[in-house]
């Protein structure tokens, strides 16, 4: 009966998520759009392609190389939907709710009760520092990355309960999810040297032992390949140790605004000093009871959930330490890396309301108790909702920015073949992280799929960017100076509609002040 009355729960908490993720991004499935990388990388396909479906992966495969299934996964996507935002949008939410899902399924094989997994997985469902994995298309292998991971860890801590050739086929299979995962996208590789500790839960230190060295030496063979292959710019190893304090710094802000959701956290402000002083004192205030009978040994189960997020938390975010500029608090499209880290942190803040709940109202007996936190915990849910829907307005005005913008464009002359296209007057974000066309390759790749013309580069003035005149031709300057050549290059003003091909110097010159009213010369 008692198993019986489980079962049932966790249908409960699985309908109870499911309607959550209905709610929470159903209705942006149309109204999304393509974002960076997601331009060029259809760009890319739609070129190759032209020799089929193996064409276009290899094709894309030559820019992203060093992950090869998540660029196989990003093929798949545009074979089958091809160029309209919509499907692309379905598949990284399903994704998404399969991450939430198998997550569940973890927690509850790790004996929380079904109330306090379902708990968990609601936060992480709708947790907004990392929504870019569920509102950008290109993001979403992050979520196939980790929806595989949990699908090897299921499976190896049930092999675990078996024994003989079956186990170790369990175990292997495992592995080989655990390969793609980190081959998908690399932010769960940490996690997977981790996984003993997972192991350890289930088997004696002999056999878990046995089987976390067979996952080390796997991940040990992916990390040679992701690192020989990668494109992504790495600090220097001198680097590192401020390279911690940034993501230290950037995960801490994180957190806080996970249990303070008000504010953001790209800034110091009296919201995210109250968030770290809820978190300091009530770990501080559960530490001092965690010895006090029955009350204590709440405590010291909410403590070891807390631990295991932190862990969690750190597993995501120490992949971050090598990549140059990236930051936990940095918004919009560089949120994706914060996805993994946010399971941890879903199960810490659930596990600080469970601690607050007993310290305040612990004699009024432990049902009280989990009422409140799980009270306290449907509060947070509630604000991160209220936070991922602004998002989602956010994101919806890049996509409708877009389509005015290659309106406009639409009615400009046509290029010559390898021509280049400078648009001025360009919005490049609508809120901070989230694209319009805010670099040279999304502008680049909508273009192409616009004229069907895969040898044109475009560059929006913007987001930095500089366009100057000089007697060799047009200069784009953005750290580096590219030039562009008279003849074969356009400039295109996107709120008056003017397009202008550019012969000379004095053409150039002419065409800025029409454009932008000024003269910008070098």
């Amino acid at each position: 009966m008692a198993r019986l009355r489980a079962r049932e729960q966790d249908a409960v908490a699985g309908l109870v998520l499911g309607l959550a993720w209905l709610a929470a991004y159903v209705p942006h499935f149309d109204r999304g759009g393509f974002y960076s990388d997601d331009w060029s990388f259809a760009a890319i396909y739609e070129d190759g392609a032209r020799d089929g479906f193996s064409g276009g992966l290899s094709a894309l495969l030559d820019v992203s190389s060093s992950r090869p299934v998540g660029t196989l996964y990003a093929a798949v996507r545009y074979d089958l939907f091809g160029n309209d935002p919509t499907g692309h949008m379905v598949v990284a939410g399903l994704l998404w709710l399969l991450v939430i899902l198998l997550f569940f399924a973890l927690l509850r094989l790790l004996r929380l009760a079904p109330l306090h997994a379902g708990g968990i997985a609601l936060l992480a469902l709708l947790f907004p520092l990392a929504d870019s994995t569920r509102l950008w298309p290109a993001a979403s292998a992050l979520n196939l990355g980790i929806a595989l991971y949990l699908a090897g860890t299921l499976l190896a801590l049930a092999g675990l309960g078996r024994t003989g050739p079956r186990s170790a086929a369990m175990h292997a299979v495992a592995v080989a999810l655990y390969v793609a995962s980190v081959l998908t996208y690399e932010v769960t590789m940490v996690a997977v040297l981790l996984s003993f500790a997972l192991y350890r839960s289930r088997a004696d230190w002999r056999r878990a032992l046995a089987r976390w060295s067979v996952d080390v030496g796997a991940i040990a063979a992916v990390l040679l390949l992701a690192t020989t292959q990668s494109t992504v710019e790495r600090e220097p190893i001198t680097a590192l140790p401020g390279r911690v304090a940034e993501v230290t710094a950037g995960a801490l802000s994180v957190v806080s605004w996970a249990v303070v959701p008000l504010g953001n956290t790209t800034q110091l402000s009296a919201a995210r000093v109250l968030g770290g002083l809820l978190v300091l004192v009530v770990v501080a205030a559960a530490l001092r009871l965690a010895v006090d009978g029955e009350r204590g040994a709440a405590v010291r189960r909410w403590l070891a959930v807390a631990a295991g997020g932190v862990v969690a938390t750190v597993a995501g975010y120490v992949v971050l330490l090598p990549v140059r500029g990236y930051n936990p608090a940095h918004r919009g499209i560089a949120n994706r890396l914060n996805v993994f880290s946010s399971l941890g942190i879903s199960a810490l803040v659930f596990s600080l309301a469970m601690l607050a709940a007993i310290l305040l109202v612990w004699k009024r007996g432990p049902r009280a108790s989990t009422v409140v936190g799980v009270g306290l915990a449907a509060v947070l849910a509630a604000g991160y909702a209220i936070r991922l829907r602004s998002d989602e307005v956010h994101w919806h005005d890049a996509a409708v920015d877009q389509r005015r913008v290659l309106d406009t464009i639409r009615g400009s002359p046509r290029l010559p073949a390898d021509g280049r296209f400078v648009a001025f007057q360009v919005p490049a974000f609508t809120a901070p992280g989230v694209p319009v066309f805010h670099e040279t390759w999304d502008l680049t790749g909508a273009l192409q799929l616009l004229w069907d013309d895969y040898s044109l580069q475009a560059y929006p003035a913007n987001n930095g960017r500089v366009v100057v005149c000089r007697r060799a031709g047009p200069y784009v300057l953005a750290g580096g100076a590219t030039r562009l050549p008279y003849g074969r290059t356009r400039f295109f003003g996107a709120r008056t509609g003017r397009s202008r091909r550019i012969g000379s110097r004095a053409d150039c010159e002419r065409s800025m002040r029409a454009v932008l009213g000024s003269r910008r010369q070098g």
